[in-house]
């Protein structure tokens, strides 16, 4: 999660942790920590709570666990456990700087501020503080004060991609055009995964609506979500099988249990003509459905095989959630079925979507189209097999 402090960070201090934990919390602490470290947030979570319930403390926990509640949009006990931590121990940087982040999404930007310099003070020369702090000022509007800051990070990180495409983003809201491409060029050419380049071809398609004053500028769907069927090819399905997957448990995934896949670039790095084909077709529901041409930006295959759950999210990036660029707008997620699974068990799998509120029970070979910022989520328990193929995609 953007911003926040790296966990990763945190495992390398367990031996100088545990010094003054007897035992009994060292056991306790390991095991969250071994659960955290698998992808287990939710028994890490567990374990962070049984060591707190039983007296200890220590910053790391505070933090590792604030981290987790994050990710499960448990937001005010994330916020408790940054203010315990910041009470607790008001020196360590990664705290202050977690406090000041999360105050910041929720709006608090004046206590945030004051979080985030903190850090500052207790760590100058961090390049990620000074980045943290422009989102303060980029949030509010105050665009002078946000490239200020940028520079800064990027001043003590020459390499830091993502401060270079928000920088890019400041300058095109300030109508410096020409330096914010170079920035996003920058940004594209210090990490190209990140879709620095993608995101300027977005704005500017969504400028060039806007100068055409076209109120309809998309058809938009004609539900929501909407729901269509494309026939299940085996060919394609034993293609899937084929590739080589990755555990989504130790990947930036809201997937969890007993799941399998691949990352967000399966059709770039997919070389098959069912791949191929079905790519073809999907985004051509998509445009049929939205009404304008469509950027696929993430594209993925998930197969669950066995209990699992996918998290309730939604497929927003932190620059679709910047209010000014109002990019969420033009987001769209997909999600086809190859694949049901076992239907007839306690959890079948149901799309479980919210705001409002619906249950879907998939079929084979539905396709389903829903804006990206709608959230989901889906618990399944079935001795079968569950696969889907997912898209998410800007229309330009």
């Amino acid at each position: 999660m953007k911003g926040f402090g790296d966990e990763n960070k945190l495992k390398k201090k367990k031996k100088e942790v545990i010094k003054g934990i007897d035992a009994l919390g060292s056991e306790i602490m390991m095991k969250a920590y071994r659960y955290n470290q698998n992808g287990d947030i939710r028994n890490a979570a567990k374990y962070y709570q049984i060591f707190l319930d039983k007296g200890y403390s220590d910053p790391n926990v505070l933090i590792n666990y604030g981290l987790i509640c994050n990710k499960l949009e448990l937001t005010k006990q994330a916020l408790t456990l940054y203010k315990k931590a910041v009470r607790l121990y008001p020196n360590n940087p990664i705290a202050n700087s977690n406090l000041g982040n999360i105050l910041n999404e929720l709006g608090k930007t004046d206590q945030a501020k004051e979080y985030l310099l903190k850090t500052i003070k207790l760590e100058p020369f961090i390049a990620d503080h000074y980045f943290n702090l422009s989102n303060i000022f980029g949030q509010i509007g105050n665009l002078n004060d946000e490239e200020k800051y940028l520079r800064k990070a990027i001043e003590l990180n020459p390499n830091f991609s993502l401060a270079y495409t928000y920088l890019g983003i400041n300058l095109y809201l300030n109508g410096k055009k020409d330096s914010s491409l170079q920035s996003l060029e920058k940004a594209h050419s210090l990490d190209p995964d990140y879709g620095s380049n993608i995101l300027m071809k977005v704005i500017e398609s969504k400028n060039r609506r806007e100068k055409k004053k076209n109120k309809n500028e998309n058809k938009l769907l004609s539900s929501n979500p909407l729901l269509l069927t494309r026939e299940v090819n085996q060919n394609l399905l034993d293609s899937l099988y084929n590739i080589k997957t990755i555990n989504l448990n130790k990947f930036e995934d809201p997937t969890f249990g007993n799941a399998k896949g691949s990352d967000y670039n399966f059709f770039n790095d997919a070389d098959d003509i069912h791949i191929e084909n079905l790519k073809n077709d999907l985004v051509k529901m998509l445009y049929d459905s939205i009404g304008n041409e469509i950027l696929v930006v993430d594209s993925f295959f998930t197969i669950l095989e066995g209990s699992g759950r996918v998290e309730k999210h939604n497929h927003l990036n932190d620059i679709d959630r910047i209010k000014v660029l109002n990019l969420a707008k033009e987001k769209y997620s997909l999600v086809y079925y190859l694949s049901v699974g076992d239907q007839e068990c306690k959890y079948p799998g149901i799309l479980k979507l919210y705001n409002p509120y619906k249950d879907i029970l998939p079929y084979k070979g539905m396709v389903i189209i829903f804006p990206a910022d709608r959230y989901h989520s889906v618990v399944y328990n079935g001795n079968k097999d569950r696969v889907i193929v997912g898209i998410n995609c800007y229309s330009i």
